[in-house]
């Protein structure tokens, strides 16, 4: 019986280690080098603009045959695809730092360079929000006013102008204005190839197209778990001194100081001039630090789609990652001899991990604040009297000029403020505040019973640690100002009452 062949196919799964890439670098000229052949190495790390802020990228060309000897400089695009069919999608675009030249087994050129350096490079950029503004409209005002043409905001969540901001920032760059404005409203952010900026809450979008398998694509899985290390119960911000009073505000989890013990985090920063905003930024900076999620570092092969910001599935049970995981940084690297490995920073997916002002923290942790000798834990009380807000009520006195003044004619007059509930009782205070040289009989009285007693201070108690005999939450001062001959028109120019915990 003669054999009978026949032809046959067998449909076989798209190969996803099978990446196709390109590499295309604008000279100044305009004239686009195809470098893909001559690439020894390259990695490309793109974070959320809260994981980390700007993509970077360095890539390696064989230079033997000196085709590239002064061809590039700093400014030149440098463009990425990958894809798994045929290397042509757009993955991200860079712009070059100059370029080095070396000898590793051969002549080679070293290039590396950033996204959107402008928003790191440029640090004198102030803007003023402490009046309160939504934080879509924060952002685009920071493009707007510093960086227009260089990124685009359309696609910044329309959520996020139900939220306001009140904070206001001086001579940082825009990066990481961008990077405080999102974690303070609990989003995270990343800026797209066509040069737009997508926003998103921190659970991110799940992916699609890539996940995450062992015994499919993983190579490796770091230690992954709690980082209970970096876990903060307490925190202390120190804020501006605004008139001779100084602005703090503490924010504390005592049944997780109870459980543990106490764990502080420190945050000094003088654009914080205002209550609101230290309490603002206390009590985000405290959340972020309580309890931080399971996180770690998975390498994978393939990967090509894959961006920071999205949920990625997730399945390598040993390791107790199981479901959907907040990608926080992506890191792809190549070389010629090695091929393509990516690296996923992924958290859980119901916070993000902040790094909000990590180096400033630590720099100053171990720092004496000499305008807190006496440990303040919290600014309760500040006036400036440029308006009457916090203001109960006042009899005989007036607020003009930014001071509290003494009614034309009159001897004597009270002011008492509005009576503030704080979370913890207090029986410690402190009174600042500046003032004209006939204040010899200002009387401050402060009480933490919402003003049923008073204790009276003096001119003389002013920066003094001083004890109620009461003990409450419930702040409120009291402040009468009396002229005599020696005295004849007392003008106090700014008061505060700060509590110790």
């Amino acid at each position: 019986m003669p054999d009978i062949s026949k032809s046959f196919r067998i449909w076989l799964p798209q190969v996803k280690d099978e990446i196709f890439y390109d590499i295309e670098i604008v000279d100044s000229d305009s004239v686009t080098h195809n470098v893909k052949a001559n690439a020894t190495n390259f990695d490309i790390t793109w974070p959320t603009i809260r994981g980390g802020g700007l993509a970077s990228f360095t890539l390696t060309l064989n230079n033997n045959e000196r085709t590239y000897m002064d061809v590039f400089a700093k400014g030149n695009l440098v463009k990425f695809y990958f894809d798994y069919t045929d290397g042509t999608t757009l993955y991200k675009t860079f712009k070059m730092e100059g370029p080095k030249y070396g000898y590793q087994n051969g002549y080679k050129l070293f290039l590396h360079g950033r996204d959107y350096p402008e928003l790191a490079d440029k640090k004198k950029v102030v803007e003023d929000f402490s009046t309160g503004v939504v934080a879509d409209e924060c952002i685009t005002r920071i493009k707007d006013n510093h960086f227009s043409g260089v990124f685009t905001v359309t696609g910044l969540a329309s959520a996020m102008s139900a939220i306001t901001v009140y904070a206001k920032y001086e001579h940082i760059s825009g990066i990481k204005m961008i990077q405080r404005i999102l974690e303070r409203i609990g989003y995270d952010a990343r800026i797209e190839n066509d040069d737009d900026m997508t926003s998103f809450v921190d659970t991110g979008i799940l992916s699609t197209t890539e996940s995450l398998i062992i015994g499919q694509n993983i190579k490796s899985v770091s230690g992954f778990g709690a980082q209970t290390d970096d876990e903060k119960n307490r925190v202390f911000v120190i804020g501006n001194k605004v008139e001779e009073c100084p602005v703090f505000k503490t924010r504390s989890d005592s049944s997780s100081i109870v459980a543990t013990w106490t764990k502080d985090e420190i945050y000094k920063n003088t654009d914080i001039d205002t209550l609101i905003d230290a309490a603002e930024v206390a009590t985000y900076m405290k959340d972020d630090k309580a309890t931080l999620d399971d996180s770690g570092t998975v390498t994978a092969v393939g990967m090509a789609t894959i961006k920071p910001g999205q949920l990625i599935m997730c399945s390598v049970p040993d390791c107790k990652i199981v479901g959907n995981y907040f990608v926080k940084e992506v890191k792809h690297a190549f070389n010629s001899s090695d091929g393509w490995r990516t690296e996923l920073a992924i958290n859980k997916t119901e916070t993000l991990t902040s790094t909000f002002l990590k180096e400033e923290s630590i720099r100053r942790e171990d720092e004496r604040d000499l305008d807190n000798p006496n440990n303040m834990s919290d600014t309760v009380l500040l006036f400036t009297f440029n308006n009457e807000d916090d203001i109960f009520s006042l009899s005989n006195l007036n607020v003009a000029d930014g001071n509290l003044n003494l009614n034309s004619g009159i001897s004597a007059g009270t002011m008492i403020s509005d009576e503030v509930i704080l979370d913890s009782n207090f029986t410690e205070y402190e009174i600042r505040g500046m003032h004209n040289d006939d204040m010899d009989l200002l009387e401050v009285y402060v009480s933490n019973n919402g003003g049923a007693s008073y204790q009276q201070s003096g001119l003389a108690d002013f920066n003094k640690l001083q004890t109620l005999t009461t003990i409450g939450k419930n702040a409120r001062i009291k402040i009468t100002l009396r002229s005599d001959a020696d005295n004849p028109k007392p003008v106090l120019g700014s008061i505060c009452l700060l509590v110790k915990y």
